[in-house]
């Protein structure tokens, strides 16, 4: 991902332009320290803004209401929660920003791959760059074996062929956003039992094909948020995440980078 392009585009933002009806209170916090255990975060997190971002997929729909509302109130399985639909009932949010930018994109890009505009290798291309050790990775290995030869694979592994060949025989939307899933997974198992990881390199997109297929790209958007003071969260490390009630939790101001 090229970092320096996200950090200019944020700094090229207009927040004046995009900002929310919405007055300062001294009962919230514009800043997620209070709720942020800085004995369990990596020392490399320090120069953290510590805002709270949320990205959202229905951003006309917040804007409407005025509020957010958790997978469960919304009825519908979102990005995470995995298989056992974790947390349904909180609002997932980041203090990192360059986090938010991550799901920001990683959500354009699943839009593109459920649409059929990405090609299986160009994903495999992307895992590449963000994911850790990625060819080294044997969980890497066994999704490719789901869907091309063994032999191919070993070709690929060996540098004897190119990844395109893997074009051939992963085609169809459906396919590939199955196949991306199953590559996230993979990195996310390489991740967590590794020592030199501390953080996720990867979204972690739980929904099916046609909940993903219905995401509008241009409702896409970072939403900066306020947390009511002394309100309940849950932080998860390993995802930069604070999660609230959402009944907790105020709309600032979005970017849509």
């Amino acid at each position: 991902m090229n970092w320096y392009r996200f950090s200019q585009t944020w700094q090229s933002f207009t927040p004046r332009q995009r900002e929310l009806p919405f007055m300062y209170s001294p009962g919230l916090n514009r800043k997620a320290i209070p709720f942020v255990n800085r004995d369990v975060m990596d020392e490399r997190d320090d120069h953290i803004d510590l805002n709270l971002y949320h990205v959202t997929t229905n951003l006309s729909g917040v804007l409407k209401s005025g509020k957010l509302m958790s997978r469960k109130e919304l009825g519908v399985v979102g990005l995470g929660g995995g298989e056992r639909n974790e947390a349904s009932h909180l609002v997932s949010t980041t203090y990192d920003y360059n986090r938010a930018l991550m799901i920001y994109h990683g959500i354009k890009d699943v839009c593109k791959i459920v649409n059929g505009l990405i090609s299986a290798s160009h994903i495999v291309k992307n895992m590449e760059y963000v994911s850790y050790n990625f060819w080294e990775n044997d969980e890497v290995e066994d999704v490719l074996l789901e869907y091309i030869p063994k032999e191919i694979v070993e070709s690929i592994f060996n540098g004897e062929k190119d990844i395109v060949e893997i074009d051939k025989f992963i085609k169809s939307p459906e396919q590939k956003y199955r196949f991306f899933q199953l590559l996230e997974e993979a990195s996310v198992e390489e991740e967590l039992s590794s020592d030199e990881t501390y953080e996720s390199s990867v979204v972690g997109f739980t929904g099916d094909f046609q909940s993903m297929k219905a995401i509008n790209p241009s409702q896409v958007a970072i939403l900066q948020l306020a947390a009511r003071k002394g309100a309940w969260s849950d932080q998860v490390i390993y995802e930069k995440e604070l999660r609230f009630k959402p009944t907790d939790l105020f709309v600032i101001r979005y970017f849509q980078p």
